[in-house]
């Protein structure tokens, strides 16, 4: 990656003031480093609301949807190795993994049927306790396992991860939180964390206490108010908005 457009991203992201914003300058990073996807995700310290969980994407939606629905974040390699270690994850080192867990064998096979085939991951600690990974994925061939690229791309791309968070920080902490409003009752909000936890309509209504269509009840009304089209959408728009946070 040339230093003069990583700088016009950090320029950016400097002086970004929405989400949206973010983005689109993390969609930037992904092309000008030969990736075809992104993801940034964290979850942010806050005294007032108590921490809150943010999900940028430019992955398959349908994915998105899958890993949520199906609880992967406690299968996930990446978030076990962003979790407890500062450096750059290349996808390849779990192929060892893949061997010995039958989990994340399944895991990563279904994350590669829905294009993501390889790419890195950068984790960013802040001293608050917050934790937050970025990372850049390609759906093609394999150009990560070239030393070379590796030496010149990981550099940069772990200090854009950090701008990126301070941005997201910026952002959360100036306005988008502060105009925030829930509009989810605590029982939607169970509905789909129990779903986000892989439970099927019966299972959650057992957990809860409640009756099947009461459950399917609540989550259509949170389809409606996030104006989702599915389960698997409402859980992401959820999320991704800090209105509920799966258990990590």
């Amino acid at each position: 990656m040339e230093h003069e457009k990583y700088d016009r991203i950090v320029d950016a992201l400097s002086r970004a003031g929405s989400i949206d914003e973010i983005q689109e300058q993390c969609s930037v990073l992904s092309e000008i480093t030969g990736f075809d996807l992104f993801q940034y995700g964290a979850v942010i310290p806050n005294a007032c609301t108590g921490p809150v969980a943010i999900i940028i994407s430019g992955y398959p939606p349908e994915w998105l949807g899958h890993y949520l629905e199906q609880g992967y974040i406690g299968v996930d390699p990446v978030v076990t190795h962003c979790c407890s270690k500062m450096v750059a994850m290349n996808w390849e080192e779990t192929k060892p993994m893949e061997q010995e867990c039958k989990k994340i064998r399944k895991f990563m096979g279904e994350s590669r049927d829905f294009g993501l085939k390889s790419g890195l991951s950068f984790p960013v600690h802040t001293p608050q306790g917050g934790l937050a990974i970025l990372s850049l994925a390609s759906s093609g061939k394999d150009h990560s396992q070239t030393k070379s690229f590796l030496n010149k791309t990981i550099p940069l791309v772990h200090r854009a991860a950090f701008h990126v968070h301070e941005a997201v920080q910026r952002v959360i902490g100036t306005s988008a939180m502060a105009h925030l409003q829930d509009p989810l009752t605590e029982r939607e909000k169970d509905c789909l964390l129990w779903t986000a936890d892989g439970k099927t309509s019966w299972e959650t209504a057992k957990i809860l206490g409640i009756s099947e269509r009461t459950v399917k009840y609540h989550l259509q009304n949170a389809c409606v108010k996030l104006n989702a089209v599915n389960r698997s959408q409402a859980i992401a728009r959820a999320v991704s908005l800090g209105l509920i946070r799966p258990t990590l």
